[in-house]
């Protein structure tokens, strides 16, 4: 019995023993625990710092572009407005200001007009140029396209201009070309293209007549070569050979230029006449199309359709409101007062016009679908016409009786 309580004391000892050494590796294993979630916690907070951090200098750097778009806009419409002073100094400084912020296209265009204007063709050329290119850059879709081609024709048509001033005329011509592809119907940049061609090519009008001084320098220049052959008495074989060389040359030249006159001519006839004769459907729907609502334009249409080929490109064609604009622009814009003086057998005679037209197929059934609009208006203009014609003395009452009677058959 007294050996049991030794031995029962002890094993409590190693039991109490084992306990503390488990509760020593549980404390540890606890601290090291807190430990790592302490570093995790720690490493949670550094982050999001600096999530915040960044995101506050994110909506500081928004807030400066803002703050910088607001002072361009402001920079340019200030411009804007020194240019409709015509304070074009000023309106320089406050575009390039503007520019300093962010480089657009329009503050570049507005900037380059204003230079025009100061005489600074090539600022003004540079300008357009990069303008242009910023443009294109674009990809734009619906109304910003169309706001975007119109930019580009201004910034086209001021290169142009500047290019002009410079005497770059081939630059020049291929710069309004560029304005003429968005904007084809503009007359303006046509005369604009027309006068640098003329230039490129260094044309002269001189009483009807198309010179080229090219060939007035290669005359001057034979001049000049037989004027020093007179005075050498003796010419060796050598400068005989050379001066004939030098004639054949100067031949050759010659027919070169004499070809460049003609394409010269060729082009500047094919730029003053705009108007060509229309012989199909086609384009006559597509220039019908661009006249859209004026009437003037409608009647030069017209007169660039030949009586004869009337039938042929109306025949499909004509319905009841294409027949009132064709009666308006005619009697509006073609038979004027100067009337009398046109021979019944002339091909520009707008009677006849209208009376091939009487010939096509769908004329009857056009003239009975006439609306009440259109009757109206066309019955107007036959009035406002034979009024102007019979207060014409030269008039004589033939024109007329044709007139009235081809009034009845348009049922007017």
């Amino acid at each position: 019995m007294d050996s049991l309580v030794p031995n029962r004391t002890r094993e409590n000892v190693e039991d109490v023993s084992s306990f503390a050494e488990d509760v020593e590796k549980f404390l540890e294993l606890a601290k090291r625990k807190d430990g790592s979630l302490l570093e995790e916690k720690k490493k949670r907070r550094e982050k999001a710092s600096l999530t915040d951090k960044a995101a506050r200098e994110t909506t500081r750097k928004k807030e400066e572009v803002k703050e910088e778009e607001e002072e361009d806009v402001l920079l340019r419409e200030r411009g804007n407005m020194h240019f409709r002073r015509g304070e074009y100094a000023e309106a320089e400084a406050s575009y390039t200001k503007s520019l300093q912020g962010k480089e657009t296209a329009a503050a570049l265009s507005n900037r380059a007009m204003v230079r025009l204007k100061l005489g600074k063709a090539e600022a003004c050329a540079k300008d357009c140029q990069r303008s242009v290119d910023l443009l294109l850059e674009e990809d734009e879709v619906g109304e910003a396209t169309s706001k975007r081609d119109g930019l580009l024709v201004k910034t086209w048509q001021r290169k142009g201009t500047a290019e002009m001033e410079m005497k770059m005329y081939r630059e020049a011509a291929a710069s309004f070309e560029n304005a003429l592809r968005i904007e084809p119907e503009s007359r303006t940049i046509r005369e604009q293209r027309k006068a640098a061609v003329k230039e490129m090519a260094m044309i002269e009008v001189k009483d009807g007549e198309v010179e080229l001084r090219a060939r007035d320098f290669l005359a001057k220049r034979q001049r000049v070569s037989i004027e020093k052959k007179k005075e050498l008495e003796t010419p060796s074989p050598a400068a005989i050979v050379q001066t004939k060389r030098k004639e054949a040359m100067a031949k050759e030249e010659m027919k070169t230029t004499t070809m460049d006159i003609e394409k010269v001519r060729k082009a500047i006839s094919k730029l003053d006449h705009d108007e060509e004769e229309i012989k199909t459907g086609p384009i006559f729907d597509k220039q019908w199309k661009i006249a859209a609502t004026s009437s003037e334009k409608k009647c030069k249409i017209l007169r660039a359709v030949r009586a004869e080929n009337i039938t042929k490109i109306l025949a499909e064609r004509l319905t009841g409101d294409l027949l009132g604009d064709i009666i308006v622009a005619i009697l509006t814009h073609w038979i004027t007062e100067d009337y009398a003086n046109t021979s019944s057998n002339d091909d520009d005679d707008p009677v006849n016009w209208l009376t091939a037209l009487t010939k096509t197929n769908r004329f009857s059934m056009a003239s009975m679908l006439l609306s009440g609009e259109a009757k109206t208006n066309a019955r107007e203009s036959w009035n406002r016409c034979v009024q102007r014609l019979e207060k014409n003395k030269n008039m004589n009452s033939v024109a007329l009786d044709r007139l009235e009677h081809l009034r009845a058959n348009f049922r007017l």
